[in-house]
C-alpha cells in the first residue's frame, strides 16, 4: 500500500491529486494521474479533474522540481545527520584514548609506588631477621650470665657457710 504524504490542489486544472511515494512492498507505485493512467486514477479516487490528463506536462514539471529539490533537502539532512554522527564518535574514541593514557599512567603510578613498597618492606623483613638473631643471641647471653651469677651466689654461699663471710646482696 503506498503511503500518502499530502493533498496537492492545480487549479489551472480544477483538480485535485493525492501524491503517494513508494513502499517497501511496492517501490513502483506513483502518482498516476500526473503520469497519466487515465482510468485507473480516477476510477481508484486518488485524483478527479475535469480537464485531459494530459494536460498536466507543466504540473508534472513543477512536481518533479519539488520532488528533487525535497530529495536534495533529503541527502542534505542525511549527510550532516552522518557528518554529526562521524563528529560524536571521534571525540567518543579521543576521550577513549584519553582514558586509555590516563589510566596507563595511574597504572604506572601503582605500579612504582606497590615497588618501592615491597623494597622497603624487603628491608624491614631483614632487618628484623637480624632483630631477631641479636635478640636470640642476647637471651642466650642474658642466660648464661645469670648462670654464672647462680654458681657465683652459690660458691659465695658455701663460702660463708664454712668460712663465716657475711653476705652481701647485690641482686
Amino acid at each position: 500500500m503506498a503511503a500518502i504524504t499530502r493533498h496537492r490542489t492545480f487549479p489551472l486544472y480544477n483538480r485535485t491529486c493525492i501524491k503517494t511515494r513508494p513502499t517497501k512492498k511496492n517501490p513502483t507505485i506513483t502518482n498516476r494521474a500526473l503520469l497519466g493512467a487515465g482510468p485507473m486514477a480516477s476510477s481508484s479516487g486518488t485524483c478527479s479533474s475535469s480537464s485531459s490528463l494530459l494536460q498536466n506536462s507543466g504540473s508534472e514539471e513543477d512536481l518533479q522540481a519539488v520532488m528533487d529539490q525535497r530529495k536534495k533537502k533529503r541527502m542534505t539532512s542525511n549527510r550532516e545527520s552522518a557528518r554529526r554522527s562521524r563528529m560524536r564518535k571521534q571525540k567518543h574514541l579521543d576521550d577513549l584514548v584519553t582514558q586509555v593514557a590516563q589510566l596507563r599512567k595511574e597504572n604506572q603510578q601503582i605500579l612504582t609506588t606497590v615497588n618501592i613498597t615491597t623494597q622497603q618492606f624487603l628491608s624491614v623483613e631483614a632487618e628484623n631477621s637480624v632483630l631477631r638473631a641479636q635478640e636470640g643471641e642476647l637471651s642466650h647471653r642474658l642466660e648464661s650470665l645469670n648462670e654464672i651469677i647462680e654458681l657465683w651466689l652459690c660458691v659465695r654461699r658455701r663460702g660463708e657457710d664454712e668460712v663465716g663471710i657475711p653476705t652481701v646482696p647485690f641482686l
